[in-house]
């Protein structure tokens, strides 16, 4: 279960551009899943970090606002919106989002980003879904 101290300290990490705070957050060996056509996998909390220094570099600022949280289990689902303006092309890009992150004891092992709010909450949910048929399996097991 994700206590509450740790959603609050998520949510600053995602609302701060603060480095510092993600090697309290994350596993050293956690991964970065992106979603789209350009995704791809960033295993390790140094290429996490690297990625971020990245696209820091690209962009003259960000600014990220957290909507609303679920919680089930070792599962957080995050809903943000925000805005960002590239440095290349001076665009201003405005996002609204829902990131997935999984839990493996107090750290962060897993980050799921997706532009489709629906996706990530039908990515969720069917997690949730099947903790709890794993839970009832597990129960059945257990009583018989």
């Amino acid at each position: 279960m994700v206590s509450p101290e740790q959603i609050a300290l998520l949510r600053y990490s995602l609302e701060s551009t603060d480095f510092d705070t993600l090697p309290l957050l994350h596993h050293e060996d956690m991964e970065l899943r992106e979603t789209g056509p350009e995704g791809g996998v960033h295993k390790g909390l140094n290429a996490y970090i690297a990625y971020f220094r990245q696209l820091f570099e690209e962009i003259e600022y960000l600014w990220t606002e957290v909507e609303e949280v679920f919680t089930e289990g070792d599962r957080v689902l995050v809903y943000t919106r925000g805005e960002l303006r590239d440095k290349r092309t001076d665009a201003v890009i405005y996002m609204e989002m829902g990131i997935l992150f999984h839990f493996r004891g107090d750290k962060i092992s897993v980050v799921e980003p997706f532009i489709d709010r629906g996706q990530a909450y039908d990515r969720w949910r069917a997690g949730t879904e099947s903790e709890s048929a794993h839970s009832a399996v597990a129960r059945d097991l257990t009583d018989g």
